[in-house]
């Protein structure tokens, strides 16, 4: 099942989900084709996803990564129980991920880890002030896949067995600073392939 779907809101028209109360087990909200929009607003939802191991409370998805679409999420509530991610951002350009907070529990999923903040091929992305919680096993709190330019910035990741990972090339411009990880099996994890440029002591935490 899906709470909310949204696709082709071109032509500099604007979709705004607020205040609403989602349980679903598809997708919480699902976001796709939308560039060219006005704005894409997700903002102070409440949204479990339950029953479903490739479960993602809020996605956005475009074709063209350098397409704006104009994507804000912020101020959500997620709780994932058996489910794949909390935000998932794929292929989209410049999406802003903001003081959101993401809850795993029971990770049943036999093919990745649990994931809070997912971003997938996506430049540019703003990950700001966002608190991930894991209460169970198998669980990432932050992964930023071949998404280049990114700024993670004063995120909280607890009990995780990995806080921030990074994957394949990131470029060299990324921005990772004033992060927690707290009490994480591996903190912060570069997979072989990954290149973030490098990175002064910009007052991480572990």
């Amino acid at each position: 099942s899906t709470g909310i779907f949204n696709q082709r809101c071109t032509d500099l028209m604007k979709t705004t989900v607020s205040g609403c109360t989602i349980e679903a087990s598809w997708r919480g909200i699902d976001w796709r084709d939308n560039e060219g929009s006005g704005s894409m607003k997700a903002t102070g939802n409440f949204i479990y996803m339950t029953g479903n191991v490739f479960g993602v409370g809020i996605e956005t998805r475009e074709q063209n990564q350098f397409g704006l679409a104009r994507y804000e999420i912020d101020y959500n509530y997620i709780s994932l129980t058996t489910a794949s991610g909390g935000i998932n951002v794929s292929t989209s350009y410049k999406p802003i991920i903001r003081c959101n907070i993401i809850e795993q529990y029971q990770n049943n999923s036999l093919l990745s880890n649990m994931t809070g903040v997912r971003i997938l091929g996506s430049p540019d992305a703003v990950v700001f002030r966002n608190e991930v919680i894991s209460f169970t096993s198998g669980t990432t709190g932050i992964l930023n896949n071949v998404g280049t330019n990114s700024h993670l910035i004063c995120n909280k990741v607890k009990n995780q067995t990995t806080g921030i990972r990074f994957d394949g090339v990131c470029d060299v411009q990324n921005e990772i600073k004033g992060n927690e990880m707290d009490n994480c099996l591996l903190g912060l994890q570069y997979s072989g392939s990954a290149i973030t440029g490098v990175q002064d002591q910009m007052g991480n935490k572990w």
